[in-house]
Formats: structure tokens, sequence, C-alpha cells
């Protein structure tokens, strides 16, 4: 069998301030007046993760389905780590229809696909996982020595997922790993462009529709008004301290979601510095059904997804086939075993609903 191909590291030059077009001032890139308050919009919302495990907190799905195309979002935290008892261990397991994002605040993490050579992701990294047709993949621990001291890194990154649109389902597994990626910096305020569009700064990911991932860092008590796309929802979560996004008061792990329709967002960080995450795009209106991962158009799309998944897994003790569906992952782990479908009837529910299976 011939080796997977290696996956470039990708860099894009870092944007200077004075470099920035009239019509995106670098300058007031994140911090321009602010405009008068508006106050007919859409107030926002505040989500409060559901427990997942091993450090893991999870604010999507669940009483929301969607912020823009997002579908995913699961904050990961592991404060210690030990032989016996890994701090992450995500076991390998299928997507279809979705591009994932695995985006490490501190620490690093070991991401395992079957689209590439298992790679250590590390803080500021993106590693951005594109499975149309199918790919399979899982986290685990991974030595980081941040530090310097011989001790690791606290863990902490999240895990995400937006939909494809329907005309990208079919796109072949992919992986991108982008080591350098925009930032803005200025005063008390850092801005790290992950994927798409953000103050004027764009980020070399390749994404099949509209969509924004930022990390935004804010020094102790600041307070910034972001600009941000009106047709885009957004979500802000909280990796570390407290911000105050138009009112809405979020903390660690937390997500604050803000329907579309403003051109800025008040931010105010608490008495410690803030780490967060902004998320957002445009709303999603696909007649996309959901389910443990899996994306498709149909209630038999996902059906046939987690049939193939279950055959694949099944041989595997065997030695899969490289080239299945859902590709190989080398970790000489058990992959995860689907759910029952059995009497279930999946359908396209609206942006709001229950929560969905995982």
């Amino acid at each position: 069998m011939a080796p997977a191909p290696r996956v470039p590291r990708r860099r894009s030059a870092r944007p200077r301030l004075a470099d920035a077009s009239p019509s995106r001032p670098g300058s007031h890139a994140v911090r321009p007046p602010a405009p008068e308050p508006v106050t007919d919009l859409a107030r926002p919302e505040l989500l409060t993760p559901a427990p997942g495990g091993a450090g893991r907190a999870r604010t999507l799905p669940g009483p929301r389905r969607l912020i823009g195309p997002w579908c995913f979002v699961e904050h990961l935290a592991a404060e210690e780590r030990t032989d016996q008892s890994p701090a992450i261990d995500v076991p390998v397991h299928p997507h279809t229809g979705l591009q994932l994002v695995t985006w490490i605040f501190a620490g690093a993490i070991e991401h395992r696909t079957s689209a590439a050579p298992n790679a250590v992701v590390r803080a500021g990294e993106l590693s951005l996982l594109t499975a149309g047709s199918g790919a399979s993949h899982g986290l685990a621990d991974a030595p980081d020595d941040a530090s310097g001291d011989g001790s690791p890194t606290p863990l902490r990154a999240a895990h995400l997922a937006a939909l494809l649109p329907p005309g990208a389902l079919d796109l072949p597994a992919s992986l991108e790993h982008h080591t350098d990626l925009p930032t803005l910096a200025e005063g008390g305020v850092r801005l790290t462009v992950a994927i798409g569009t953000a103050c004027g700064i764009t980020s070399p990911a390749t994404t099949h529709r509209p969509l924004v991932c930022a990390q935004l860092e804010l020094a102790a008590g600041s307070h910034i008004a972001l600009p941000v796309d009106p047709t885009f929802e957004h979500g802000f979560l909280v990796d570390d301290g407290a911000v105050t996004a138009d009112d809405a008061r979020a903390t660690g792990a937390e997500l604050v979601v803000l329907p579309a329709g403003r051109t800025y967002v008040r931010l105010t960080a608490g008495d410690a510095p803030t780490r967060l995450l902004i998320l957002g795009g445009p709303p999603a209106g696909d007649e996309t059904v959901l389910w443990w991962g899996l994306a498709a158009p149909s209630h038999e799309g996902v059906a046939t997804a987690r049939a193939d998944w279950a055959a694949q897994r099944t041989r595997r003790a065997h030695g899969a086939d490289p080239t299945a569906r859902f590709g190989r992952v080398d970790d000489g782990a058990a992959p995860a075993t689907a759910p029952d479908l059995a009497g279930i009837r999946l359908r396209v529910p609206g942006p709001r609903g229950p929560r969905l299976r995982d």
C-alpha cells in the first residue's frame, strides 16, 4: 500500500496595519468609532454547554441547531494528563457533507485523519478537514512543551463543523493545515483570522460557502466595537475570561449568538484577559439532514452512510481498504460504533429545534 501524501503546512503573509486600503482602514479595523446604539435588533441569545465528558462542553447542536452554516461547536479543556487516563481521546468516527475545524487555543493535539498522515496541531494553527462524500478522523493527546520547563501546556481547543452547500456534498476528502494565519494587533486587541474574512483580512483556508472563524484576544476591561457582516449570524465562544456581547455576558465555554442585521458588535472584556472565538455565516436554508456527524440531503443518504461505516468498521480487523468510502486512520484503536437508526426517520429541522442525536 502506497503511503498517504503529506499535507503541506501552509503559510500566509501577515498583513501590516499600514498596508490596509482606505476602504478597510487598518488603524481602525478592530476599533472603529462606535455608531449610535441600535434598538430594533433581535437580542442576543446565551447558550450554555452540555457536558460531554473528558473536558468536552458542547453548545451546538442543542436548543439551537445552527449559527449560519455552523452546526457543531464543542469546547475542549483538559487540565491534567496522565499515562493512565488521556486528557483527550476522541475515537475515530465518520463524517459526510461537512467541513470540520480543529482550533487550538493553548497546548497541542494530534489530529488523526483518513485524508492525510496524522499531524500535531498547536496553538494558533488551523486543521481543516473537508468531508464531502466521506472521511474519518479522531483526536488524541500530543506532547507540547510550550512552557519550556518540561511540563505540558494544558490543552484548550475548539472542535467545530459547518455544513457544506448542496453542490459540494460529493467532494473528495481533503485536509489543510495552516501554521501562519493573518493577524491584526492593536493596543490590547489581537485578532487572528482562521477562516474567511474579518476586519479586512482574509485567511488562506479553502471554504465552499461564506464563513468566518477568528480568534479574538482582549485585554482586561477593554471595550471595542467590532465591525461584522450584517448578512451573517454570529456566535462568540468564550475560551478564557468573560465577555459581554451587546449586553449578553458569557464565561468559559459559553456561546453568545447574535442574529443577522448588525454592522458592529459591542464587546467588553471582564476583569481578566479574555480569549474567544468568533463564528459566523449567512443563515443556512439548506435542506440537509444531520445525524451523528453525517450530513446528507435525505434520511436515505444518512442511512446509507451509516451502513457504509458499519461495514467498513467490520472489515477493519481484516485490513480495511484505504480506498473505502471513509478511508483509514492508523491509530491502533477501535473506531467508534454508530448508534442504531432502526425505527428512526430523520427529517430536516428548523434552525431551532430539539437536540439532535449524536
